[in-house]
């Protein structure tokens, strides 16, 4: 029987914002290109090799060839962007017109240490034959930073549990009391993003 194959629109990537004076923009190029981030490269979610090399892997026979293939991966290709974007803002510092068109704190976001990181993000291809990205990666942070907290406060709720008194409470009263009552958990926990 024959798997059906999943196509998920959601790669792992390199990306970085379009900057003209980077990236370039020629008249062929889309107008909101600058808002966009552009994809530097997609990768493979279990090997973290580059998908524009993986066809190679298939044709590759010998295990002294697959070492080749090692400088296709994330981890690589993150620190030789993270090094010329290092020698970018040294260049920054003495030049103003580097200034970003619309994006105003373009420096503080490239000086960043993690400013090049893997992200989980949507690949586009506009009709100008760039891609850029719909990152997803920042809900990913959301939900840990959130369940951080109520794992904290779970956590806080259960030792006040084990305590004689919150013991000899609901032994006799057949309830916690009511500060240890409600322990919070992941049903509801996004709600005060809505404000």
């Amino acid at each position: 029987m024959v798997q059906p194959t999943f196509q998920n629109k959601n790669h792992l990537i390199l990306c970085e914002l379009h900057h003209p004076l980077i990236h370039g923009k020629t008249d062929d190029s889309d107008n909101n290109i600058e808002n966009h981030y552009i994809v530097f490269d997609k990768f493979d979610g279990k090997t973290g090799i580059s998908l524009a090399y993986e066809d190679e892997l298939d044709e590759l026979d010998e295990l002294d060839e697959l070492d080749e293939l090692d400088n296709f991966k994330i981890k690589d290709s993150i620190q030789l962007l993270r090094k010329n974007y290092k020698k970018f803002i040294r260049k920054i510092t003495y030049y103003e017109s580097y200034n970003h068109p619309t994006i105003r704190n373009y420096h503080k976001i490239i000086a960043k240490k993690d400013y090049i990181r893997e992200e989980i993000g949507e690949c586009i291809t506009l009709p100008t034959q760039e891609t850029i990205a719909i990152l997803k990666t920042f809900w990913l942070r959301i939900i840990q930073k959130k369940w951080k907290k109520i794992f904290e406060q779970r956590q806080l709720i259960l030792q006040r549990r084990v305590l004689p008194s919150s013991l000899y409470n609901r032994e006799i009263s057949n309830n916690w009391k009511y500060n240890n009552n409600i322990l919070p958990g992941i049903k509801g926990m996004l709600c005060d993003l809505k404000k």
